[in-house]
């Protein structure tokens, strides 16, 4: 995909030094995408644990892995200065890395420097990359999309996702997930943050992200922002525009109702995934599906 992130994989994921609720981005990748994922590595005082063999970073690397992965957050977005020593261990045992986090791993002086000079790779998955920067063409694209949408923020759309992306890969259906957030990214191993690109080239951004495609196949693309939040509609808005889904998915509150509409040129199926307290629904096989507390209506 042009310029859209690539990341390389075997994954080692770095837990730091916290608790089970500070590796949420982890754990979202050992889940989605645990064939990729052969090691966790984190400090001595780590209570957290996804079931991943505990190697260091030199161990790691010799069995297989190529990129360590911070799957940690501190509070603020920051970088530990604790992570440091180790995540320089990792480039200096021929790991790249990369993070999702708002303090970028080419903003601390010893990893840039330390990568610099061992000629290892730093990716910050949060920031744009040249060529991201496009106005949209409106043009038509070949290919099926569906695009995931929420009534709020952090309510279920990767989740509601890369649910589909895996029950239509089971029904033999040729799929692949789309990623346009950080943890996303980090899940599928490319795609394009939204988040920083500039407002006026998101739905250009979103075109990149899912270009045309074979008849039968389905985009399935991570939305972003939030349908009714005063902050965010303009990213829905966006990435809705860019995105040309021929059949939307909307994850709502477990305390309100949805329907779902889409055209019926996609495969008759219908899905729905829990994330938290939210549903992720995609349209029936009639066009239309509304659900309240995961029962169909």
């Amino acid at each position: 995909m042009p310029v859209t992130l690539q990341l390389p994989s075997p994954y080692a994921l770095f837990l730091g030094d916290g608790d089970q609720l500070a590796v949420k981005t982890a754990t979202g990748i050992a889940h989605w995408r645990p064939e990729r994922c052969l090691a966790q590595v984190k400090l001595p005082n780590c209570s957290a644990d996804l079931g991943l063999p505990t190697l260091s970073p030199k161990a790691a690397y010799e069995a297989g892995a190529r990129l360590l992965i911070v799957g940690a957050a501190e509070f603020g977005g920051r970088i530990s200065p604790a992570w440091i020593p180790m995540l320089q261990e990792a480039l200096a045992a021929g790991l790249d890395l990369a993070a999702g986090l708002h303090e970028r791993l080419a903003d601390v002086p010893a990893l840039r420097e330390s990568a610099a000079k061992l000629h290892r790779q730093l990716f910050d998955v949060r920031q744009p990359l040249k060529g991201q920067s496009v106005i949209a063409t409106g043009e038509k694209r070949s290919g099926m999309r569906l695009l995931t949408v929420g009534t709020d923020c952090a309510i279920g759309k990767m989740f509601t996702s890369l649910s589909i992306e895996a029950e239509l890969k089971r029904r033999g259906v040729p799929a692949t997930f789309r990623a346009s957030g950080q943890t996303g990214i980090l899940i599928s191993g490319s795609g394009v943050s939204v988040d920083a690109v500039v407002s006026d080239f998101v739905s250009g951004a979103a075109e990149l992200l899912s270009p045309a495609n074979q008849a039968g196949h389905w985009d399935l693309i991570e939305g972003q922002g939030s349908l009714h939040h005063p902050a965010y509609a303009a990213v829905t808005s966006s990435v809705s525009a860019g995105s040309w889904s021929a059949a939307s998915s909307a994850a709502w509150s477990s305390a309100s109702s949805s329907t779902t509409r889409s055209t019926p040129r996609r495969p008759a199926f219908s899905s729905a995934s829990r994330s938290g307290s939210s549903w992720g629904v995609s349209a029936s096989p009639s066009g239309y599906v509304a659900r309240y507390g995961g029962e169909a209506r």
